[in-house]
């Protein structure tokens, strides 16, 4: 059949690696939910085939896992834009092993868009170690793919963005956030980030750490903080942790703070509070 576009609501691969027999001057192709969980998944017993003319390659959704799209792609020697959203297969967020493929089977691919979800139980370091591998000088110098990711107590994401550079301060991706919730551990003078309209902000560590004083939020975070979020724009704060914050860097907070009007804390840090001298001068 002459098809040089396809688009797909639903498929398995090994429909889909069918139907690429039929389909010899495909161009183009876009899945809208590509799912192998009912369907033998071994891809050993399939012959290889190129479909040489296909350009484009997006998937909408998947819960396919990594040597599925090893063997599927390899398919595609002359892919150039490859788009996968909202993946929940926790083998996807692997930097090297993406980097690997891209080298050795995708010569000519130039846009990589993705979106990959991380449900694990993983400490926060060590998905911070897993995610920034996604911003080696492969992805942001070679190819020019920027790469972020988040993490909070449940979840983690990386993604790429959607702007040139990620180190342009102008840039007004987070004018629209009004509620901020923050970990103590991510105020880093790394960030790349800048909150310039958030009007609600909880700050706190979640779980127990072996050196609760390393999380603590210090004079120096404070600083940091400044540069991350625009403080005078506040007017709801939320301190969820009293073991992450003294009465003293509290104080220092507030001061920064000249439009708060509501503050929401535990009871322990109130009586951090009634028992400082310090907030009654």
């Amino acid at each position: 059949m002459s098809v040089p576009s396809l688009t797909i609501s639903e498929i398995h691969l090994l429909p889909l690696y069918k139907l690429l027999e039929y389909v010899p001057i495909l161009k183009y192709l876009q899945i809208k939910d590509f799912d192998d969980s009912d369907t033998e998944d071994d891809t050993s017993n399939l012959i290889h085939r190129n479909a040489i003319y296909l350009k484009t390659f997006i998937v909408d959704y998947s819960n396919v896992e990594f040597h599925i799209f090893e063997f599927l792609l390899k398919c595609f020697p002359n892919l150039k834009t490859f788009s996968i959203m909202n993946s929940d297969e926790i083998e996807m967020i692997d930097a090297n092993r993406w980097q690997y493929l891209i080298e050795s089977s995708l010569p000519y691919l130039h846009t990589f868009k993705f979106n990959f979800l991380d449900y694990s139980h993983t400490c926060y370091d060590e998905k911070v170690i897993k995610l920034q591998l996604f911003q080696t000088d492969f992805w942001a110098k070679q190819h020019q793919w920027y790469i972020d990711f988040e993490i909070d107590c449940f979840s983690a994401a990386v993604y790429t963005i959607p702007y040139e550079n990620p180190l342009i301060s102008t840039s007004n991706r987070f004018d629209n956030v009004k509620k901020l919730s923050l970990e103590i551990r991510a105020i880093s003078p790394n960030s790349l980030y800048y909150f310039k309209n958030v009007q609600s902000l909880i700050i706190g560590g979640y779980g127990y750490y072996n050196n609760i004083n390393e999380y603590k939020l210090s004079t120096r975070k404070l600083e940091i903080l400044d540069m991350i979020v625009n403080l005078s724009n506040i007017k709801k704060l939320r301190i969820s942790d009293e073991r992450y914050i003294t009465s003293l860097v509290l104080l220092e907070l507030l001061k920064k703070l000249s439009s708060v009007s509501s503050l929401s804390i535990t009871t322990d840090i109130l009586k951090l509070i009634l028992t400082d001298r310090s907030f009654c001068e």
